[in-house]
């Protein structure tokens, strides 16, 4: 049963305290006139300062005593009572849900709201008039069972902490009926308190069943990406070769993929020139669309362009018949991309050597001429009816004016063909990469190899993307999640 305590409050009224005074100044004063008379001084000065004095002394012991004294108290105890009614302000006395508060020091009640009262029974004791309720806390009670643990956790740590605690099932013995609450603990260390709130969500586990079934259900969708991403990934791997035979350039291809990766393919691919000598193409494709499927088109694209070059047909033959393909089979997706590679039949001039490229719709490739202090880029005009603009599979006669640039490059020269998974990526404000900083980038990383660079190229794209600061963790770069892959080819023209 609980207690009700009243608190000790000395009454200071106004009469009181022109008693205590008058009385305290009338007394110093005739023991001091007594000790005057006994000690006779000889000057009036001297008489002065000794009744100065004793006054002072006699005095002050009296007023710190009896009114100082309960001053400071009184004050004490308004300063508690106002906290008190602060603390308690903010909890409404009609909250249907229960509020207990605990003294984690001495383990007991010190507030329950009405509501709390309904649930504790005769446990909460009495309702007090003032003050706390004080009343003794059984760890036992369906609403407190199992906290004891915790509340003394959060003594031995002493950090102010709020706690959500999972929903306890309330039921009466031999019955069915239950309730369930979810209850959240706020521990506050300065008033060594724990305020306990807990709702009664009794009416809500029909949501929380269908929940926990959604979320069995997104698991399941889940599980279900990741093997297509798995699996459009085994697929990328099985047609263009990622390291070339020309002897006369450094290469570097990479696809870092995304969390929905398919949709990007880069590496090498042979034409049977009619001279018997092979022509070796960079590929660098991007297909709309993500998954298993975006992987699937890519490789019916690259299977058809493999097809007509092994049959002798040169790579502007293949295109033709890749797209045509492509078209019939009216799946809406595309491609765009960049095909290219070193004329290494035709003779170079003055250290220049000779590119044949094919721009699908796609971004222009960056070139870093070594004597140059910004890089170029390959342009290519949209002119209407041009081949060159145009996306791969969505027109049947699209490639029918296609024809290739014909480009003099400088020996020693990067040239840089990437997807757009690098170029869009967007930071939180939702602001792309853009070609300005990956040209910036490539301008930094100009002195390294093509590996290195790609991966320094990568990993300032990631750190854009998950706004990361430059200095970032390699684990913290690893797990940001791209929307779209990073594709990037780098190659050295050495000769």
């Amino acid at each position: 049963m609980g207690n009700s305590r009243k608190e000790n409050v000395p009454n200071l009224s106004p009469v009181r305290l022109v008693i205590v005074i008058a009385i305290s100044i009338f007394a110093a004063e005739a023991f001091a006139m007594l000790l005057i008379s006994i000690i006779n001084p000889q000057s009036h000065i001297a008489e002065t300062l000794i009744d100065s004095t004793m006054l002072v002394i006699l005095v002050s012991p009296a007023l710190y005593f009896f009114l100082f004294r309960p001053l400071i108290t009184n004050m004490k105890e308004r300063e508690k009572m106002e906290k008190e009614v602060s603390r308690l302000a903010d909890i409404p006395k009609d909250n249907p849900d229960p509020i207990i508060e605990i003294n984690v020091e001495t383990g007991l009640i010190e507030f329950c709201n009405d509501t709390a009262r309904v649930f504790l029974g005769n446990e909460a004791g009495p309702k007090p008039e003032n003050g706390p309720c004080e009343c003794k806390t059984d760890w036992d009670h369906p609403l407190l069972e199992g906290l004891k643990p915790m509340i003394e956790e959060l003594r031995r740590d002493g950090e102010r902490k709020v706690l959500d605690v999972m929903e306890a099932e309330v039921g009466k013995p031999n019955t069915e009926t239950y309730r369930v609450y979810a209850r959240k603990l706020r521990y506050v260390p300065k008033e060594n308190l724990v305020r306990l709130y807990t709702a009664d969500i009794t009416k809500e586990q029909e949501l929380i069943k269908t929940t926990r079934r959604l979320l069995h259900e997104v698991k399941e969708i889940r599980r279900k990406l990741e093997d297509e991403h798995k699996e459009a990934e085994q697929v990328g791997k099985s047609l263009l070769a990622p390291d070339p035979q020309d002897g006369g350039i450094t290469v570097c291809v990479g696809v870092e993929p995304s969390s929905k990766a398919g949709g990007d393919r880069a590496g090498f691919i042979t034409e049977k020139g009619k001279d018997g000598k092979p022509k070796e193409w960079l590929v660098v494709l991007d297909a709309s669309g993500h998954g298993k499927g975006a992987a699937k088109f890519q490789e019916v694209a690259l299977g058809g362009l493999m097809t007509t070059l092994e049959l002798g047909r040169p790579m502007v033959e293949a295109l033709k018949t890749a797209n045509l393909t492509l078209e019939r089979l009216a799946t809406g997706r595309f491609l765009v991309g960049s095909i290219w590679r070193v004329m290494r039949e035709k003779e170079s001039e003055n250290g220049w050597v000779y590119v044949e490229e094919f721009n699908i719709a796609q971004h222009p490739v960056i070139a870093i001429n070594p004597e140059e202090d910004e890089p170029t880029e390959w342009q290519w005009s949209r002119v209407e009816g041009s081949g060159s603009s145009m996306p791969m599979g969505l027109f049947g006669d699209g490639f029918n004016n296609i024809k290739p640039e014909i480009r003099k490059v400088k020996r020693d020269t990067r040239i840089v063909t990437y997807t757009d998974g690098i170029t869009e990526a967007k930071n939180a404000d939702k602001e792309p990469f853009g070609v300005g900083r990956l040209k910036d980038i490539v301008m930094q990383t100009r002195e390294l190899s093509p590996e290195l660079a790609r991966i320094e190229i990568v990993r300032a794209a990631k750190c854009w993307a998950g706004d990361l600061p430059e200095s970032a963790a390699d684990d913290d770069i690893g797990s940001v999640v791209m929307e779209d892959d990073i594709t990037i080819a780098i190659v050295d023209i050495a000769e």
